[in-house]
């Protein structure tokens, strides 16, 4: 018979592993997000760049703090966003 260490042990192994799937899935969701904003803004020229960049801050009412995020996949962007970058750009680059 195992000893109440040994279960506690057992229990908090599972207990992590489990925790550890989810932020791995919480993570994954993230960047997925995050690179598909990234890698269309890297594809424009700078001076499209900016002016997108703006006009995002602006129409989304963020932070340039806030952009830096989303940009480094830091925080979500959230579904009214999305749909907000996706009109702005005049390209479908959020799939909704």
């Amino acid at each position: 018979m195992a000893s109440n260490s040994q279960l506690f042990l057992k229990h908090w192994d599972e207990t992590g592993l489990i925790w550890i799937q989810y932020q791995k899935h919480k993570n994954m969701a993230k960047k997925e997000n995050q690179n598909e904003l990234r890698t269309f803004m890297q594809s424009l020229p700078m001076s499209d760049y900016n002016e997108i960049r703006k006009r995002i801050i602006s129409e989304c009412y963020i932070s340039y703090s806030v952009w830096h995020n989303w940009m480094n996949g830091i925080t979500v962007i959230p579904p009214l966003a999305k749909s907000v970058i996706n009109d702005i750009t005049g390209y479908e680059v959020f799939k909704l």
